[in-house]
């Protein structure tokens, strides 16, 4: 029920549907009792691609701690840090502290490489280097580029396109839209835009939700 909710919502964009048959999933994922190895699997789904487009995104953040900590007792690391990667993702869409956020996702990328989750690391690090940059805390003079503690921009993006791991890229590109429109640079986020168009981003499921919420 959930991933049907999750074709409906990221794919078709049949929000209300997908909403509906995602309760559905809860339901029976509750009257169950299942173990958390499902729960871990279900809320990442649920309360981290179907709810977002419904309910307030402060109401899913407790939720998505609850999925990761679920998906650590399981020893499921993969989908702990999914809940966490997606955790990060609302807390920031919904103005949370700056540095709170900083440090979970510091907190979170020593998780995933404790773990292994290498394709998660580079997922959680262009949010996080954004968030450094608000805060003010950019080793460069241009706060719209992700140089500095969490990765080097250009380094970075070189390796995520030649893995092809177009969840990381979209990340990226997500991360340097919101710098460049956050510090006012309004033809550079056009650009940005127009590159995730470019390089047909906008059909994966990450940077449809992204720049719809951007």
């Amino acid at each position: 029920f959930s991933m049907y909710g999750l074709i409906s919502s990221g794919f078709l964009g049949e929000y209300a549907e997908a909403y509906r048959v995602g309760k559905i999933g809860m339901a029976i994922l509750e009257k169950f009792n299942s173990p958390d190895v499902l729960l871990a699997r279900v809320y990442a789904v649920n309360y981290g691609l179907v709810n977002v487009w419904t309910e307030p995104l402060q109401s899913t953040l407790p939720q998505l701690l609850v999925g990761h900590n679920a998906g650590l007792r399981a020893g499921v690391p993969e989908f702990a840090c999914v809940n966490m990667h997606l955790y990060l993702f609302s807390a920031f869409q919904s103005g949370q502290p700056l540095q709170e956020l900083a440090k979970d996702a510091a907190g979170l990328i020593k998780e995933c490489e404790q773990y292994e989750q290498e394709q998660m690391t580079a997922v959680v690090a262009p949010i996080w280097q954004c968030v450094l940059n608000l805060i003010g805390d950019a080793l460069q003079e241009d706060p719209t580029r992700l140089n500095g503690q969490a990765m080097q921009e250009d380094e970075f993006l070189r390796n995520q396109l030649e893995r092809e791991n177009r969840t990381a890229v979209c990340c990226i590109y997500y991360a340097r839209l919101v710098l460049a429109y956050m510090f006012g640079r309004y033809n550079q986020a056009a650009d940005v835009y127009n590159k995730c168009l470019e390089a047909d981003l906008e059909k994966n499921l990450m940077s449809k939700f992204e720049n719809c919420i951007c």
